[in-house]
């Protein structure tokens, strides 16, 4: 083996937390080590308190890395994560909407931070927005940028095996009302089609059309008018 190779592998390092999968990452063996904290904490039903269990994923911030997956038990979890980064957290369980929430921990005293999650029940007729799912203008084509939205869209229909949806299709108010129709049925056609490509079956998929006819922002500048055009995604049968 090459002296290249041998300093290439002497930087890999790979950790590995009881009950989770951690990725691997370099380090550089001149730096000191990074402070480790651990972020515990227990998963519940925000309605009756009582403990579940649910999958986690994170990811450190800025660039979205997966750090890695956590499956509870007991309702339980301790994730190791760097006191000087920023993560986002991402739990899904079956019965329940997805929860995602940003986690800065620069300025976190300590080795340990108690994290306690309460998940929200899923129930036929609730709504969900993809806030994280944008197009621009005009087009209707999925940017690369909105996959990880999608993908936690996946992951709940994964836990939720019986779970049926509605995807339903909003543009801007301005503009041609037909041409406005067909943009928005394109965007959630092409939602389905990302869902399907990634195991989910077509026939627990519907759609629905509205173009513009219910605007969340009616004045306003292009930014705040940017909101009409989403798609929302409606439960049908849990």
């Amino acid at each position: 083996m090459s002296t290249f190779n041998l300093i290439a592998l002497s930087l890999v390092l790979t950790l590995f937390v009881p009950g989770a999968e951690q990725a691997r990452s370099q380090k550089n063996t001149s730096a000191e080590p990074e402070d480790l904290l651990h972020v515990q904490g227990k998963v519940t039903d925000g309605k009756s308190g009582e403990v579940i269990d649910a999958h986690l994923e994170y990811y450190k911030l800025p660039d979205s890395d997966k750090v890695g997956i956590y499956n509870t038990e007991s309702g339980t979890f301790d994730l190791l994560m760097s006191g000087n980064a920023a993560y986002e957290l991402e739990v899904v369980a079956q019965g329940y909407i997805p929860y995602q929430e940003s986690l800065a921990l620069y300025d976190h005293a300590g080795k340990e931070m108690v994290k306690n999650i309460e998940l929200v029940p899923l129930k036929k007729g609730d709504v969900l927005r993809l806030d994280n799912l944008l197009f621009e203008q005009d087009e209707f084509y999925i940017t690369e940028s909105s996959y990880r939205e999608l993908d936690r869209l996946v992951r709940m229909m994964e836990v939720n095996p019986t779970l049926e949806i509605r995807l339903e299709g909003h543009t801007d108010i301005r503009g041609n009302p037909r041409r406005n129709y067909q943009l928005s049925k394109n965007r959630i056609m092409e939602v389905g089609r990302y869902l399907q490509e990634r195991g989910i079956d077509k026939n627990r998929l519907e759609f629905k059309a509205f173009g513009g006819s219910e605007p969340l922002v009616r004045e306003g500048s292009l930014e705040q008018r940017a909101a009409n055009r989403r798609v929302e995604v409606r439960i049908m049968k849990i």
